[in-house]
């Protein structure tokens, strides 16, 4: 890249030499002057075509110390000639802003579920469970943030009739309260709901609802009678009952003996 420079250079004044010296016909001493010109530019250059030739590639390293960005560093005209009315204003605005405020709405939402236990959550998915969830009528309209009725819950266990988060749940749509609570060492779930117009009271709906899931052991209690079902083959059981008026729906994967069932579903109020 130099050589091919100082070479174009030196033919440059050479051309120029020879046209100065058959056109123009200078005196000797001039012709003297410009030899002696001649020379020395080649003489310049010959050090800087050896350079060239004998150039190396080399790697430089470069310090660079940048100051640390903050707010005070931008340029407030940046901010002024943003047009924020006109982009809100947009359709690309309005979907961002809708898609911000239900992203917002959802995560308030999840996060009323895990501190309070509540919100729209799916009742056990059995055949008791089910027929429980159908005594109580279809899904209402509108969800529901709180239990129409006061949840039943063990004596000793308030928390688990006041929508204790990890404990409780409720479906707002079917106003069904859940809670999980453990027997005798052994884990157990308790759906509750209203008993609604379709039964003449509450003893009508738990005779019903049991002879629908085929639950036919009865368990007497202080006020009523409680309906226990077994599955013969893993031994998981059923009870349906009712206290002060709401239905109540006992699930448990562990079996136990009617008596020992008695003690603790008398001790529910």
């Amino acid at each position: 890249m130099s050589t091919n420079k100082s070479s174009g250079t030196n033919q440059y004044y050479k051309d120029w030499f020879d046209w100065w010296l058959d056109d123009v016909q200078p005196s000797e001493a001039d012709k003297l002057q410009l030899q002696q010109v001649h020379s020395q530019h080649l003489a310049a250059a010959k050090p800087i075509e050896q350079a060239a030739d004998d150039y190396q590639p080399k790697y430089l390293t470069l310090n660079l110390s940048l100051p640390k960005p903050s707010l005070s560093n931008l340029s407030k005209s940046n901010f002024n000639s943003l047009n924020l009315q006109k982009l809100v204003s947009s359709k690309f605005g309005k979907a961002a802003l809708a898609v911000c405020a239900s992203l917002l709405i959802i995560s308030v939402g999840y996060g009323l579920v895990g501190r309070h236990g509540v919100g729209v959550v799916a009742p056990p998915e059995t055949a008791a469970s089910k027929a429980l969830a159908t005594a109580g009528g279809s899904a209402i309209s509108v969800s529901r943030t709180y239990a129409s009725f006061k949840p039943v819950a063990p004596i000793g266990k308030p928390q688990l009739a006041n929508y204790a988060a990890g404990q409780t749940t409720y479906d707002g749509l079917h106003d069904m309260y859940t809670y999980d609570d453990t027997f005798q060492g052994a884990p157990l779930t308790v759906s509750q709901h209203a008993v609604t117009s379709q039964y003449t009271s509450a003893t009508d709906a738990v005779t019903k609802i049991a002879a629908q899931i085929g639950a036919t052991n009865k368990i007497q209690l202080t006020n009523g009678t409680a309906y226990l079902k077994t599955d013969p083959v893993s031994n998981a059981q059923d009870i349906i009952l009712s206290v002060r008026g709401i239905l109540l729906y006992v699930d448990s994967k562990t079996s136990h003996s009617p008596a020992d069932w008695q003690v603790y579903l008398v001790g529910l109020q």
